[in-house]
């Protein structure tokens, strides 16, 4: 009976000690193991690291810099409609205004008069 020859495939990925410059490479899921649970890894010189963040932390980072985009959005939408129930307001009175004076009420004294322009002209002449 032989020896049967086996042959594993695994992707590498490099880092750099930044203590030493001493380049190294582990698997990708030791890596991604590592980023996730924030444990301590070494470089073959013995040099100590971590990721500064862990998966979960990066993760709950992004959640929360949505939250934020998300209630500044609903801030935004908050301002706009009481700037257009506002605009909406100013509208109204204007219009109610000019019907007013359509129907010959003067809009200075609040008095009807049948010749609405004269008593304008006559009356409150604005310069």
């Amino acid at each position: 009976m032989g020896l049967a020859a086996i042959q594993i495939q695994v992707q590498l990925e490099s880092r750099t000690c930044g203590t030493c410059g001493l380049p190294f490479a582990a698997p990708d899921y030791f890596w991604r193991q590592r980023k996730r649970d924030g444990e301590s890894y070494t470089c073959p010189n013995g040099h100590s690291w971590h990721f500064s963040e862990t998966e979960a932390m990066e993760l709950q980072k992004q959640l929360d810099a949505e939250k934020q985009r998300v209630e500044a959005y609903k801030r935004q939408m908050e301002f706009e409609k009481n700037q257009h129930n506002a605009t909406k307001g100013l509208l109204t009175k204007a219009r109610k205004k000019i019907a007013r004076v359509e129907n010959g009420v003067c809009p200075e004294c609040k008095r009807s008069f049948q010749n609405l322009r004269r008593h304008m002209e006559t009356k409150h002449k604005h310069e």
